[in-house]
């Protein structure tokens, strides 16, 4: 009797040390969706006309909002989809007057993890999505020559870090991370006088910055 009462203890305490084990493991992350705006400070922008360089046009601060939504495919890897819209300036355009816009769109793989599972939860994650970039340029105001952009198009590339605070299912994020876009247009000068006297050159925008997110999150 005494050892079947000895065995019976002993099972419930491998149970309950089984239990307590499976309580502190962490669970996957799950897929989430984000809603936010970002800043970003210019480390370096530069510009080239017809293949020649012209330089650094110097740092400048931007904003811009963005969404986003992360789908979990194994336990630590997932796929991220993000789109945002909002500046994309540099100290020579604004003392020009220049107005400069973006949107873009990139998809790419996050490696994630949960760093406490306790609430809140706190879990971290760490991106490289690469896509598609819009802009739009207006030229500051002019005296003898009236100029003129196309919507310029090109490439965007990132590296983010993120911190994931979350509820059951609400929560916020933070993320530092860097960016690098390279864009092409097409710039046109008009003399007004004339207007039959006109001049086309290629742009290529290139500029990479640093940038800080923070925004709401929610987890499926």
């Amino acid at each position: 009797m005494k050892a079947r009462a000895s065995t019976l203890v002993i099972a419930l305490l491998a149970l309950c040390c089984s239990v307590e084990a499976r309580a502190d493991t962490p669970s996957p992350p799950r897929s989430r969706l984000y809603m936010g705006s970002t800043a970003s400070i210019s480390a370096h922008s530069s510009l080239t006309v017809d293949g020649r360089s012209q330089g650094d046009e110097g740092g400048a601060f931007g904003v811009a909002v963005g969404v986003g939504y992360l789908q979990r495919l194994v336990p630590h890897l997932g796929v991220g989809l993000f789109a945002g819209i909002g500046t994309a300036s540099s100290y020579w355009a604004e003392q020009r007057g220049e107005h400069r816009n973006r949107a873009q769109l990139a998809l790419g793989p996050v490696f994630f993890g949960t760093e406490l599972r306790r609430s809140p939860t706190l879990e971290w994650r760490i991106g490289l999505p690469i896509g598609y970039t819009r802009a739009w340029l207006s030229p500051g105001p002019g005296r003898a020559v009236e100029e003129t952009y196309s919507p310029g198009s090109g490439v965007n590339i990132s590296l983010i870090g993120g911190l994931d605070i979350l509820g059951a299912h609400h929560g916020g994020y933070v993320d530092l991370g860097y960016a690098l876009h390279l864009t092409w247009l097409t710039h046109t000068a008009t003399l007004k006088a004339d207007p039959s006297v006109q001049s086309q050159q290629s742009y290529r925008y290139f500029d990479h910055a640093i940038i800080l997110g923070t925004g709401y999150t929610y987890r499926f």
